[in-house]
């Protein structure tokens, strides 16, 4: 099996250009290097810097800001007040599941006990539909709030029942034309002036919690953040604005969480609850809930986060190991088969198109998402079934691919999304005249210069200049993620000690590296790069790295500072 990055995702170097006197002087009680970090997130004064650096409750906003929030939390409270059956109508991934946990929680506390539903994948597809709203109407309920679900309302013309009130939250681009129910919560509507529109789907629900407890005059639990942490992190929701308060401050509940279900699933993820971060959520918590939804039923992982049994917990948990299992060799097998589809291509279009029936549905998302960044291309990867197809798009800067999508609307039967990630199902027969308006569409938007896979590179620094003094800052300016990307530095004439192979199929590197002017050596792995394992031989290299803290994901020590290497090339000027 061929593994590594193909030689088509060679990356250019972009090395940020250094900031100007004024800036420099404006952060001037930094040190030089966290300068050249906050300006490149454009932070440019001491303010600024300070709300950034402190992520702290000035980041939050007011509930009320939210188009339809008034009207949402009164309708719940009705139905709090005259004993109505709430129902919660959620989505199979980690996003909707940890937003149903925190709406089920949350409304039992105010005396309701809540009934929910969570679509299949494949027998309900995405979205509020008709089988579920019967089902939560045949249970007696006559209020749902759905979560995460889309902001268009029902799919395929179904019809919410008589006597039922639709509630939608939402975080997803809204329509020109809003959805007939009775609420419509969704910070991105273009009526909102709400001023952190990134909230994730379990954000925007977590705002209604608020919103509906300052109604009743009550606090709302300061727990209930550890799952908005869990489902913003895993939904690569950006980490900017109010995003940045709810995951630090919920990551600070989970280091002490006593909630059995999540205790279980950091034990399963072989991750210690009281140093979790975002990387132990993106590649550790989050896989394993969504994995329930993608080989199985999302209800799994509802199961496991509401329990309060340490035993039921460890079952499921584990249940949910042997899915993620599962669910990591059909990821390879799928990105591996894509992968390959595109490099036996003359040429690599400005648009990826790749799909078929033995794509599964459940996986497409996540092959969608290795393909662009491998390659640098808008990416749908879908799964052909009965002459329909189900995809999943993932983007690169300068591509909006909701928005691409929404122009050909004519040839799709639904879709809906984010500018960089998206959903759609069509008809067979309309997938190739999609793919030539999608390549057309990208050939105005972006040059080939955007299309070369490339690094964007913060500064140049050698790693033995980092710690003490500079490192307590980069902490704090985590939590890292979409759209507040960690630092990545360029080391120069760094010789390599050893290097080998490590994981499935040896698909990564471990290195020893010595810095040339110190006898300072570090640890290091490159992820994916394994065909490269000769390249470092007999010379001195330069790297684009950035730095971690060691874990049983890489073989180092646990705790102890080590560098990840994006890319290697021999020692020579960086372009700028």
């Amino acid at each position: 099996m061929t593994t590594g990055i193909s030689p088509a995702a060679r990356r250019r170097w972009l090395v940020q250009a250094p900031i100007d006197g004024a800036t420099s002087s404006a952060l001037g009680e930094f040190p030089p290097v966290v300068r050249q970090l906050l300006a490149n997130r454009g932070i440019r004064s001491t303010a600024a810097a300070d709300l950034y650096l402190s992520a702290d409750d000035r980041l939050a906003g007011d509930p009320s800001d939210i188009p339809d929030m008034a009207i949402a939390a009164e309708r719940v409270q009705k139905a709090l007040g005259s004993g109505e059956l709430i129902g919660i109508y959620g989505d199979y991934d980690a996003d909707g599941v940890t937003a149903c946990a925190l709406l089920v929680e949350a409304l039992r506390a105010l005396g309701s006990d809540p009934v929910t539903f969570i679509p299949h994948r494949i027998q309900d597809g995405y979205g509020i539909g008709e089988r579920g709203l019967r089902y939560l109407a045949d249970q007696g309920v006559t209020a749902v709030i759905s979560v995460d679900c889309g902001i268009s309302g029902v799919n395929g013309g179904a019809k919410v029942p008589a006597g039922m009130d639709l509630i939608v939250t939402d975080h997803h681009v809204a329509p020109a034309h809003l959805p007939d129910v009775f609420a419509a919560v969704d910070p991105v509507r273009v009526d909102s002036s709400y001023p952190s529109p990134e909230l994730a789907g379990v954000g925007v629900a977590f705002k209604l919690i608020q919103a509906l407890y300052e109604m009743n005059g009550r606090e709302w639990d300061q727990s209930l953040l550890e799952y908005v942490a869990i489902g913003t992190v895993a939904d690569v929701a950006p980490l900017v604005g109010e995003n940045r308060f709810l995951v630090r401050s919920g990551l600070d509940r989970l280091h002490h969480s006593v909630r059995p279900g999540i205790q279980a699933l950091a034990r399963s993820a072989r991750r210690d609850i009281s140093r979790l971060d975002e990387e132990a959520i993106g590649f550790g918590l989050g896989p394993r809930i969504n994995a329930a939804g993608r080989m199985a039923h999302a209800d799994l992982g509802l199961r496991l986060l509401l329990s309060r049994d340490d035993d039921d917990a460890m079952l499921l948990a584990a249940e949910l190991e042997g899915l993620n299992t599962q669910r990591q060799r059909l990821t390879q097998e799928v990105v591996e088969r894509a992968r390959m589809t595109v490099l036996e291509r003359d040429a690599i279009d400005p648009v990826i198109l790749i799909g078929g029936e033995d794509f599964p549905a459940g996986i497409v998302g996540l092959a969608a998402g290795r393909i662009a960044e491998e390659f640098n291309r808008p990416t749908i990867v879908y799964e052909e079934r009965d002459g329909h197809v189900r995809a999943s798009a993932r983007s690169v800067p300068g591509f909006d691919v909701t928005s691409a999508l929404a122009t050909c609307s004519d040839l799709l039967s639904g879709h809906g999304g984010h500018h960089q990630a998206a959903g759609f199902s069509a008809l067979v027969e309309n997938i190739d005249e999609l793919r030539e308006r999608l390549i057309a569409i990208a050939g105005e938007l972006l040059s080939q210069e955007e299309l070369e896979p490339s690094i964007r590179i913060d500064v140049e620094a050698a790693p033995s200049t980092l710690p003490g003094e500079v490192m307590v800052l980069l902490k704090r300016m985590a939590p890292f993620g979409a759209q507040n990307a960690p630092p990545v530095y360029v080391g120069r004439g760094l010789d390599v000690r050893s290097l080998r192979t490590m994981g499935a199929g040896n698909e990564h590197l471990r290195m020893t590296l010595r810095e040339p002017d110190h006898r300072v050596t570090w640890d290091a792995v490159a992820w994916r790069q394994g065909d490269r394992a000769s390249d470092p031989l007999g010379g001195r290299f330069d790297i684009a790295y950035k730095l971690q803290t060691g874990g049983s994901n890489t073989g180092f020590s646990r705790g102890a500072l080590e560098l990840e290497v994006l890319d290697f090339q021999p020692s020579s000027p960086v372009e700028a």
